[in-house]
């Protein structure tokens, strides 16, 4: 019932989500199942689209049976009793080691312990200070600072958008809805062909759909158009988080991916924060959310010209 206590439960829980929420979770991964990393991506990333589709319908049957107090200590009770629970389980037991060649038990006449390290693939994983090095690592770190910054303006500033096309909540919330199911649409789509498609080149396909999903926002006014822009952008942002969880590992390897692609997402949460009040103050320089839109848009076609430059470095 105080203003500290407040602050201090959501430092908490901030702190928790850093632990337990996709990035930290592909990094277990990668680590865990050198072998399988991008399709346990993908299979979280299924799982992870259907629960937040399904959230936001069992977050308001809670409210209106239990209240807010009550409904978060079920949620709150889920998470003790059943989902940690479940992380210990699935976690059991030492990581998968690669599989390692037999031709390379000895290489050379060099000792077994470095001809191990390369047999596991640990002599070309980059560390943090070799991929900081790399221009690839900071094209990548732009692109996706950029995509958070878009993304998170976006989500801050939607419903405002909405409005000043004149449309009501409920007529919004017909259009935001469909977010969700297109997220796991485009998932689905990617469990089915992924595996003719790199890392790569499904990021240059998805990244282009953030531009042209706000581009689309921004122009249109018939509810059609603004179907295709929920679809279009439920799509981007379902796949964009397998593309940002395969590339770390595809371009610096698997030992080091924690440090690494932390030290990436570092700055994209810096820039998703700041995104709402920056697009606050963009609003006063600019005639309405038409043009911020449109300013959105070529922040994200920026995003897409730095993973184009953003090659795999050679190692």
């Amino acid at each position: 019932n105080s203003l500290p206590a407040l602050y201090a439960a959501w430092a908490v829980l901030g702190a928790s989500m850093a632990m337990t929420l996709y990035e930290p979770a592909f990094n277990v991964l990668t680590k865990r199942f050198p072998q399988r990393y991008l399709q346990g991506i993908t299979a979280l990333t299924l799982v992870g689209g259907f629960a937040s589709t399904l959230s936001f319908p069992a977050s308001a049957g809670l409210l209106a049976l239990f209240q807010w107090c009550g409904a978060l200590a079920a949620i709150g009770g889920v998470l003790i009793f059943a989902v940690a629970p479940l992380h210990a389980w699935a976690l059991r037991g030492p990581p998968q080691r690669p599989a390692a060649p037999a031709a390379h038990a000895r290489v050379n006449g060099k000792d077994d312990e470095e001809a191990d390290g390369r047999a596991d693939g640990k002599a070309d994983d980059a560390t943090l200070q070799q991929a900081l090095r790399e221009p690839s690592f900071w094209l990548l770190t732009a692109t996706f600072t950029l995509y958070s910054f878009a993304a998170a303006a976006l989500w801050a500033h939607m419903m405002p958008a909405f409005m000043a096309k004149g449309r009501s909540e409920a007529q919004a919330l017909a259009v935001v809805v469909w977010f969700g199911p297109a997220q796991v649409a485009g998932r689905l789509a990617y469990v089915g062909f992924g595996r003719w498609v790199s890392s790569r080149k499904l990021g240059l396909t998805v990244l282009g759909g953030l531009p042209a999903s706000l581009a689309i926002f921004a122009l249109a006014d018939q509810t059609a158009a603004l179907l295709v822009f929920a679809a279009l952008f439920g799509v981007a942002n379902g796949l964009v988080t397998i593309v940002r969880g395969g590339l770390v590992p595809e371009y610096f390897g698997r030992e080091h991916v924690g440090r690494i692609s932390g030290a990436m997402s570092g700055i994209s949460l810096l820039a998703r924060a700041a995104a709402p009040l920056a697009t606050a103050w963009l609003l006063l320089a600019v005639q309405g959310y038409r043009e911020m839109l449109l300013v959105l848009s070529v922040v994200g076609l920026a995003a897409l010209v730095a993973f184009a430059f953003a090659k795999p470095p050679r190692r």
